[in-house]
């Protein structure tokens, strides 16, 4: 069993970048891998466990710790010391457990909430999408104090990190359901993954059963008596559909194959369905008017009351 005490220290000038084999400019992932090359290659348990591979193996590690994390890194380039609470290992400590316990730690999950909407969550596919991330203070440059070190930032109120939004473009799965979580890596932290849980707005357009999709089609009169070829909005593409003539208001015209893909390969999918309403105009013109008489005339269908 290892013995960790953990306290604030000030760690002396070390050249981290050295120990790694990288240099000042080094993005995170080339950081990552110059520490999963040099891990393997000193982990004392290849060594026999000889005092200079074990501390060979825990600079290396201690190194990764600390340019591996944005806010200590910065720290780090600032003062190039940083302080920050170690692990103190003891000679008794399992260099396992030690190499286990730093590579848990850099697999931070930050969970977050987004929105996406109706038809985003339906098709899937590469979304842009706001998120409120979690970022080192510009200010402070994550130090948590002001420039001068004399008092805590106030832009950050001595978090070391704000908020900002940012668009950020997901993979969404088709058919998207609400609660669902997608992760990605964080594009402020790479040693971060974000697992996005997904709020999916209600359409005012469509309304949704099973694979099925139901919405509404306004039409004038004319074009209910004389009948039209009209365009509509599906879940994937725009339609036509065919009006007959002389449709009735409320009357719902069946578009096959035309609604929800239970997958990408569409081998499953439902109907649209389309209720047509029909609008009978306010005010008619004269001339509307004199039709319309004209017509009454000639008129069949249900008798007028006398």
């Amino acid at each position: 069993m290892s013995t960790v005490s953990s306290h604030e220290v000030r760690v002396p000038q070390k050249n981290y970048y050295k120990i790694l084999g990288v240099d000042a400019n080094s993005s995170s992932k080339e950081i990552k891998s110059a520490y999963i090359r040099l891990a393997k290659i000193f982990h004392p348990d290849a060594h026999r466990a000889t005092p200079e591979a074990k501390k060979h193996f825990q600079d290396i590690a201690e190194a990764y710790e600390v340019l591996s994390d944005l806010r200590k890194r910065r720290i780090y380039d600032r003062f190039g010391v940083v302080n920050r609470k170690i692990l103190d290992v003891k000679k008794s400590v399992s260099t396992n457990e030690y190499f286990k316990e730093l590579v848990k730690r850099q697999n931070v999950i930050e969970k977050i909430v987004a929105h996406l909407t109706f038809l985003q969550a339906i098709r899937g596919g590469d979304q842009v999408v706001k998120l409120n991330l979690e970022t080192p203070c510009k200010n402070c440059e994550g130090v948590r104090k002001a420039k001068q070190l004399l008092e805590k930032c106030k832009c950050c109120d001595g978090r070391g990190t704000v908020i900002v939004q940012k668009n950020v473009t997901v993979t969404i799965p088709e058919n998207l359901k609400p609660g669902q979580t997608v992760d990605i890596p964080s594009p402020v932290d790479p040693m971060k993954t974000l697992r996005i849980s997904f709020n999916v707005n209600t359409s005012t357009d469509f309304r949704q059963e099973g694979l099925n999709i139901h919405s509404n089609l306004v039409i004038s009169l004319s074009q209910a008596l004389l009948g039209d070829n009209v365009p509509i909005r599906g879940v994937y593409r725009d339609h036509k559909l065919r009006i007959p003539p002389g449709i009735q208001s409320h009357t719902i015209l069946k578009l096959p194959g035309r609604g929800i893909r239970k997958t990408p390969s569409g081998h499953e999918i439902g109907d649209h369905f389309v209720t047509v309403i029909v609008v009978i105009p306010r005010k008619l013109t004269k001339a509307q008017l004199e039709i319309i008489r004209e017509f009454a005339k000639t008129e069949t269908g249900p008798k007028k009351d006398n």
